[in-house]
């Protein structure tokens, strides 16, 4: 179905949705990186950045030697640290940067990085500019998938419940804002729409597996709120279905 015919059907709220909510969310991603790409002394009184601190200082720093390991031409799976947290996220970062050719860091005094016991944060120092791209690509990536599983829900639900679903997903506050964060969850909710894109075409017995799978891995690995309303939608297409 191309776009012509996507709108000629009736279709333009849930693509002015989309559309709207994209660059809705890369506005909010400019004004976070404008505000926020920065460094500022903290309530403990140690400079941190302001938007990569914590768990994402570790996913920057893997990133770095991901995308060294990179140039220094070894191949996309033995590039990279030992993982620890997530795999893909860190090397997205990595990757991002290795094909911008963008710096990363002001300062990096550390003759060898050990993910989970490097604690001296002083000793490195994260690079303003240059992140500004890769936030867009994710809402990006994130929208691009809503627009299709759109398409693909269209064929078997009443349109109202499927526009209802659409504006839901595109500006959920507990979704949306993780689209201007460098964190792991906007690329997972991305990949859980796609898994839903993929699912509607599976047969019954297949469905069921996967349903059972993903509630379960839901429930080990949730970590947000929003996970309650990923398995709500889950639960509501193995029932419609």
């Amino acid at each position: 179905m191309n776009f012509g015919n996507f709108i000629i059907k009736g279709n333009k709220i849930a693509f002015l949705i989309i559309i709207l909510s994209f660059f809705t969310s890369i506005s909010l991603s400019n004004y976070f990186i404008n505000k926020y790409d920065r460094y500022e002394v903290s309530t403990d009184e140690l400079e941190t950045h302001a938007m990569i601190k914590s768990d994402l200082v570790d996913y920057w720093s893997n990133a770095k030697i991901f995308k060294k390991d990179l140039n220094d031409n070894k191949n996309f799976i033995s590039s990279g640290n030992e993982m620890w947290r997530s795999y893909l996220h860190e090397r997205l970062i990595g990757l991002y940067f290795y094909v911008t050719d963008k710096k990363m860091f002001d300062n990096w005094d550390i003759e060898k990085y050990v993910s989970l016991l490097f604690s001296s944060e002083d000793k490195i120092r994260i690079a303003n500019g240059n992140k500004y791209l890769f936030l867009v690509l994710q809402s990006l990536l994130y929208y691009f998938i809503l627009l299709f599983l759109y398409l693909k829900i269209i064929n078997y639900y009443p349109k109202k419940h499927c526009i209802c679903t659409i504006l839901f997903l595109s500006i959920n506050p507990n979704i949306f804002t993780f689209h201007s964060s460098f964190f792991t969850e906007s690329i997972f909710y991305s990949l859980q729409l796609l898994f839903i894109y993929f699912l509607i075409d599976f047969s019954y017995k297949k469905k069921k597996q996967f349903y059972n799978r993903h509630i379960a891995r839901n429930n080990v690995y949730a970590k947000t709120f929003c996970n309650i309303f990923c398995n709500t939608f889950v639960i509501f297409l193995f029932i419609h279905f």
